[in-house]
């Protein structure tokens, strides 16, 4: 229903250690017909990967960048207070494009939202606090450095 098959089972990417690693978050954009526009994982150690394409157009996984401990502490929590509760906006009569999955499986406890994709401030605000709580709480290239 939305996102192929292959997209949910691609390994194509990921670590050795991530390949049987619970994944805490899954946030897919794609069309009503199933074309993925773009997508990450989030693992429980933190790690997040993006979706890219390959140079001979395969999707793939690759490693983007990585939580710290507290990102993922309040992952978790606001999956477990607020995601949790939320249930999925079908678009019978949307004239949204595109639809945003959002899935988790914290404690092996799976959750699909799915949502026309709208106006970002049109989401759940649960939405914007899981995508500030990433952006507040993600590994920059420059703390790399510092280290």
């Amino acid at each position: 229903m939305y996102l192929d098959k292959n997209i949910e089972e691609l390994k194509s990417g990921l670590s050795e250690e991530h390949l049987n690693m619970n994944i805490i978050l899954k946030q897919f954009n794609c069309t009503k017909n199933g074309h993925v526009n773009s997508g990450s994982l989030i693992f429980d150690d933190g790690q997040i990967y993006m979706l890219v394409k390959g140079a001979d157009s395969s999707l793939k996984w690759s490693r983007f960048t990585k939580l710290k401990h507290e990102g993922i502490r309040g992952l978790e929590k606001l999956i477990q207070d607020e995601f949790l509760l939320v249930e999925s906006l079908e678009p019978k009569n949307s004239t949204a494009q595109n639809m945003l999955i959002w899935e988790s499986g914290l404690k092996g406890k799976k959750h699909r939202v799915i949502q026309p994709a709208l106006a970002f401030a049109s989401l759940a605000p649960v939405f914007r606090k899981i995508e500030d709580t990433i952006n507040l709480f993600m590994v920059r290239l420059s703390e790399l450095h510092e280290k």
